[in-house]
């Protein structure tokens, strides 16, 4: 009993130690990144509170946040926003953070209505599957699946340190049209595209939801897109205000989903909810962030007003005073 629990406690610390330092690391919506100003001041923010990643909005609302070459050829300067992403590049890398480009809307073409000038585009091209939720989905089967690694690889041209897909790399089960492998077909084309062109230059992450939801309700089978090598890093999102249910949940996982790649997994938890952006309860955020550390896992904050502002002396005191 005691060598297998040393043999457990080596591979547990041989496993933190092939990644690196301990990743502390935040989302950066749009919403926080108005202005470059803006932009450098919760960058200093996050840094002072120990963050050594950040995952920055990089395509949200029809409009990808930097120039991207794919977009301009697509529809033009209208499919381009604020520069958010070259700014927190610019900012991030002052504070020795890496940078990941973090593509937030995925397959989606617009919210609430297709009247953006890139989803009326997509319309046109036979892009859309339709509506879910407030969502106006693109079919993966399409172009769409295309123009997605376009957009990517003009992230990675930009020098970013990685590219992120979430949960909204999805096809809803409220369309027909998508079977259970036809995100997997899109992860390998994505993969195969990015990696022949980059190379290593190519770090690809997935933030899924959590299973069986994420093949249940949204047709993503990440556990067979990690076996396939498909993405470098899985970052599921254990979004939830009960510590138990997170605890059960991770260990759960860890025992059926990712025993075999286990190294590659970050936790995804939850701090800000959606507007107007109550906060979850400190101690049961710091609980599940020290169980998340305790199991040999990088956090993944939701999101950067939380660290930033609404937690700025709790974060210090737990990542950014030492």
């Amino acid at each position: 009993m005691k060598t297998s629990c040393y043999i457990f406690a080596l591979v547990l610390l041989l496993g933190v130690l092939s990644a690196g330092k301990k990743l502390q690391a935040v989302w950066v919506d749009a919403y926080d990144c108005p202005t470059e100003e803006a932009t450098q001041k919760i960058i200093a923010a996050l840094a002072r509170n120990g963050i050594n990643r950040i995952y920055v909005a990089a395509w949200k609302r029809s409009k990808t946040l930097y120039r991207s070459a794919t977009m301009l050829a697509t529809v033009g300067e209208d499919g381009i926003g604020l520069m958010v992403l070259p700014w927190a590049m610019k900012h991030g890398k002052q504070f020795g953070m890496e940078v990941y480009a973090w593509f937030e809307y995925g397959y989606i073409a617009s919210p609430f209505a297709i009247n953006s000038v890139f989803s009326l585009y997509a319309m046109r091209k036979g892009w859309i599957l339709g509506q879910c939720d407030w969502f106006y989905y693109m079919d993966p089967r399409t172009e769409a699946t295309q123009f997605l690694a376009g957009i990517l690889g003009d992230a990675i041209d930009l020098g970013v340190d990685g590219v992120q897909l979430d949960d909204h790399f999805a096809c809803p089960t409220k369309f027909s049209q998508c079977s259970g492998d036809v995100l997997t077909q899109a992860a390998e084309y994505i993969s195969r595209t990015l990696r022949t062109k980059y190379g290593a230059k190519a770090v690809l992450s997935l933030a899924p939801a959590y299973m069986p939801n994420a093949v249940r309700d949204y047709r993503v089978d990440w556990r067979e897109m990690m076996k396939k090598g498909y993405f470098d890093e899985l970052v599921p999102l254990f979004y939830t205000e009960s510590v138990d249910w997170f605890v059960y949940g991770v260990d759960m996982h860890n025992k059926t989903y990712w025993g075999e790649f286990w190294d590659k997994v970050r936790i995804g938890i939850m701090v800000n909810e959606d507007e107007p952006h109550p906060v979850i309860p400190w101690n049961v955020v710091s609980q599940q962030i020290k169980a998340t550390e305790t199991r040999g896992y990088g956090a993944v904050i939701w999101y950067s007003k939380g660290v930033a502002y609404d937690y700025q002396k709790e974060f210090h005191e737990i990542w950014g005073a030492h």
